[in-house]
């Protein structure tokens, strides 16, 4: 006799269930595999695989970042007076320090905002009568956001290929996933923030936050829609501020 369907979908899956599983379960049955999360949170294979991913993208991309056009640049403006001899000497010692400290950095960085975007989440649903662990939400914001891992598994690759990049072509993104790519030459720093925003990959992880937090919180749909949206609204607006006041 074959059992009842009802059974048959409670029985663990090693796709929704286990820490490896879930790195591809989140994306292709993520509501299953965030109330698989809900019942038995995991996040340390998924912040490492972050972390991982994050530091090889930043040495990647700073081996092929044309760091010397960068600095010369930024000197200039800032009406610096430095001879031939200085001005190489500058640029030498800016290549020789980025290439070690931008991958650090992220080895540093990926995990700390990994931290406060769960502790942003945990707070917010709280707030608005979620039950939540801190925890469950570490892990659904690292698995929500496997979309970022595989926007650097396709990155990776043409970034090895490419030459090199100016700082303008990193901002608009290395892969094509945004308007950016379509705004013209020379727009304003705050206008390409903006148009990044709206990545493909960028979106889809606020989707699969949404229906996380909405599965492991128990919040209503409209409650948990606004409160991710709400943050991400936040996040692009500070992005922007960010651009204009420091951008070129």
């Amino acid at each position: 006799m074959s059992e009842p369907a009802a059974e048959r979908s409670e029985r663990p899956s090693a796709l929704t269930d286990s820490a490896a599983g879930r790195l591809l379960g989140v994306l292709v049955a993520p509501a299953k595999t965030f109330e698989s999360i809900a019942r038995r949170p995991t996040w340390a294979l998924a912040l490492a695989l972050h972390v991982v991913l994050g530091v090889a993208v930043a040495f990647v991309a700073i081996q092929h970042t044309d760091l010397g056009a960068a600095v010369r640049e930024r000197l200039e403006k800032s009406g610096t007076t430095l001879s031939p001899e200085q001005m190489e000497q500058q640029v030498a010692v800016t290549e020789k320090f980025s290439k070690v400290l931008v991958p650090v950095s992220a080895l540093i960085i990926v995990p700390v905002v990994s931290l406060l975007i769960a502790l942003v989440f945990w707070l917010l649903l709280k707030a608005v009568g979620g039950e939540l662990r801190y925890p469950v939400s570490l892990s659904v914001t690292l698995h929500g956001m496997m979309p970022q891992v595989i926007a650097a598994l396709l990155a990776l690759p043409l970034m090895a290929m490419h030459g090199l990049y100016s700082q303008d072509e990193l901002k608009r993104g290395v892969v094509a996933s945004s308007p950016a790519f379509l705004a013209p030459e020379g727009a304003s720093p705050a206008l390409v923030a903006l148009l990044t925003s709206l990545d493909l990959f960028s979106l889809w992880s606020l989707a699969l936050l949404v229906i996380g937090y909405r599965r492991t919180a128990r919040t209503s749909t409209a409650a948990t829609a606004g409160v991710a949206i709400g943050a991400w609204l936040l996040y692009v607006l500070g992005k922007i501020g960010i651009a204009a006041a420091f951008g070129r």
